[in-house]
């Protein structure tokens, strides 16, 4: 690295802390595109986490790499409202999107010393800590926006997902129902005009699923030739 001339090295995604002997090495900086608007959300999986939290807006910060995880000066953000249909792989393109625009408009004046950057309020600080194995798997004790955003936070991939008897079933897209019980949690109410399952404080309607084996579908059609009422999903 010592014998490779630099002046800025700038990363996105990386998900490890850089070691101070490469923080030190360009000449002039060395920068980070983080998916949240800091100090929002520092960690491994800040696009994630904005789904499953339910956000209504989260962004891009343009920002200074220190020897702490998303800790330094930031210096500019882009802002992304989240639409109600969002998910992680609809908001990674927005994200990317939005890495671009930001790009293009400051980092020159970070470069040229013009934008000194701004500290961040450690009181203000939130941690986006990383989407593990066990995270994928739903819980229909959530409540109908927790089991929807966990739904949105995953998908296209990994995907959420549960079982249907022995075979792992992918969801990908859901909405909230009504409120109430109309059974035990993880019951199929109605599976005809559409696809309801009772989480703790009331009904979630499935949209989308992935079968084990076979292609993305929607819910209509997923049930179609199955009598899955009554049955319990886990």
């Amino acid at each position: 690295l010592k014998d490779i001339p630099c002046d800025l090295i700038l990363t996105m995604a990386y998900g490890q802390i850089v070691p101070q002997e490469v923080l030190d090495h360009p000449r002039i900086a060395c920068l980070n595109l983080h998916g949240s608007l800091l100090p929002a959300l520092r960690g491994a999986a800040p696009i994630q986490r904005a789904l499953d939290l339910g956000l209504e807006k989260t962004g891009v910060t343009l920002m200074e790499m220190v020897d702490k995880m998303d800790a330094g000066r930031m210096f500019d953000k882009e802002e992304i409202l989240l639409g109600e249909d969002e998910n992680y792989t609809s908001l990674s393109l927005k994200i990317a999107s939005a890495s671009i625009a930001l790009t293009k408009r400051s980092l020159l004046d970070v470069l040229n010393g013009v934008n000194p950057g701004e500290e961040q309020d450690e009181s203000l600080v939130t941690f986006a800590d990383k989407i593990l194995p066990e995270d994928e798997k739903l819980d229909f004790g959530f409540t109908r926006a927790q089991f929807v955003n966990r739904v949105k936070a995953i998908s296209l991939t990994p995907g959420a997902y549960c079982y249907l008897g022995n075979d792992k079933l992918k969801i990908l897209a859901a909405r909230s129902g009504e409120e109430g019980r109309c059974g035990q949690n993880g019951q199929v109410i109605d599976c005809k005009k559409k696809l309801t399952v009772q989480v703790a404080d009331g009904l979630v309607e499935i949209l989308s699923v992935l079968p084990a084996g076979k292609k993305q579908m929607d819910a209509r059609s997923f049930c179609n030739g199955r009598d899955l009422k009554d049955v319990i999903l886990h």
